[in-house]
């Protein structure tokens, strides 16, 4: 198979690619990334490598047709979130070119507007931080309203109430407790074929390090309750605080594979031998489920 993998600098799409180059079959992996060859330890890490401009550039769809068509590519994976909403929006072009596993274009307005996801969910009956304004007198998180993954939040203490907010914001209460980040592979209806929590034990530069995998079976309802709601096929992962109380709290959903989501599968089967293979192959939840290896410890290092 000839896979196409976008923004292959970040530790994300390493990650993947690591776990491609653990399948016993082999593939032929072409890596693209705006940064030159050699300026990112990706480039030099799959088979082919491909400069192309950032997904806001006019020849960016384009530069990326030709890539495909010239290394005959079956899958291409967009990893930034940018990028999946780029390809979103100009989804047709692709059709009859080669494979891409994503949302719709309504589905990633709907969680990308953070604010509105928020509500949908806490309308599933799932805990979320509480909506408040800034003259709340405690810690709060500012947000921009359209925004991906963490990108935008200030913090504020309790006696700030003079801010200058700018762009489209809201305020939420501050949750505190430990962070979770559940990585999920859903079939191509939605429907989810493995849901793995794992808790955050250090984060160095705001990048998790050593993670736990913990069998959390209310965190992992929710998620069912959340995929019910927003159908995303391939990956995703949906971000948890849990407080002390035992309280689960949504933050995030991300409809792509996480920064750390590798250590998932080393815990339990390699999800992107099953992405790879969906639509080809029947899976069953329940089996994938079985091979967790719960209460394990995953930590990164750098060479």
């Amino acid at each position: 198979m000839n896979i196409l993998i976008s923004s292959i600098g970040t530790a994300t799409s390493v990650g993947f690619l690591k776990l491609i180059r653990m399948i016993s079959e082999k593939h032929y992996v072409v890596g693209i990334d705006l940064n030159d060859f050699g300026y990112t330890a990706g480039s030099q890490l799959v088979d082919k490598f491909e400069k192309i401009p950032l997904y806001n550039d006019e020849s960016y769809i384009e530069k990326l047709l030709h890539i495909i068509d010239k290394h005959k590519i079956d899958i291409f994976i967009p990893i930034h979130d940018f990028e999946v909403k780029k390809i979103s929006e100009e989804i047709e072009r692709f059709e009859g070119n080669c494979r891409i596993i994503i949302p719709t274009t309504d589905v990633l307005n709907e969680i990308q507007d953070k604010e509105v996801c928020t509500r949908n969910i806490s309308e599933l009956g799932i805990t979320c931080p509480r909506k408040v304004d800034l003259g709340y007198n405690d810690k709060k998180i500012v947000r921009e309203k359209i925004s991906v993954g963490s990108r935008g939040i200030q913090i504020l203490e309790y006696n700030e109430h003079e801010h200058n907010l700018e762009g489209d914001v809201f305020v939420q209460e501050f949750i505190k407790g430990d962070e979770y980040t559940v990585d999920i592979l859903n079939d191509l209806k939605g429907n989810p074929l493995i849901i793995v929590p794992r808790k955050r034990l250090e984060v160095k530069a705001g990048v998790a390090t050593k993670v736990e995998i913990i069998k959390d079976e209310k965190m992992i309802n929710d998620c069912k309750k959340i995929l019910s709601k927003f159908k995303i096929p391939g990956f995703c992962n949906v971000q948890f605080i849990k407080t002390k109380s035992g309280e689960n709290y949504f933050i995030e959903l991300n409809p792509r594979f996480g920064g750390f989501s590798i250590s998932s599968s080393l815990s339990s089967i390699n999800m992107v031998e099953l992405f790879l293979k969906l639509g080809n192959i029947d899976n069953n939840y329940e089996e994938n489920m079985s091979k967790v290896k719960w209460n394990s410890i995953v930590t990164r290092y750098y060479e």
